[in-house]
């Protein structure tokens, strides 16, 4: 439990905390960029699930970015992304985004 005692400068954590996990959507989406088409549409049991995932993803792009932090859903959305190959630059931008909001609401809640 020494990490509950000692004190850690919040700044650090949170710049740490953000390139950490960007790094890993970084990571996921290049992971997608090089899966094969016909592998991934196999993937899935039913031909329609594919074509609503990749409408959802030509209509909202990297929007979807920003929601890469959330549990569960963050790491195959920044897969998908990187699969469809929505444009980088706005993608990284919001993902780090996301991600920053996240640890900057977990550092201010901790240090209430």
């Amino acid at each position: 439990m020494l990490f509950l005692t000692s004190s850690f400068d919040p700044v650090i954590c949170l710049v740490v905390a953000t390139v950490g996990n960007s790094m890993g959507g970084l990571t996921n989406y290049a992971l997608g960029m090089v899966g094969k088409a016909d592998s991934i549409k196999k993937r899935f049991k039913n031909p329609l699930h594919y074509e609503r995932l990749s409408r959802n993803i030509d209509k909202y792009g990297y929007w979807l970015g920003a929601l890469s932090w959330t549990p569960f859903l963050g790491d195959p959305l920044t897969i998908a992304l990187g699969y469809f190959r929505v444009r980088f630059v706005p993608f990284l931008l919001l993902m780090i985004l996301g991600k920053f909001i996240r640890y900057y609401i977990i550092i201010f809640i901790w240090n209430l």
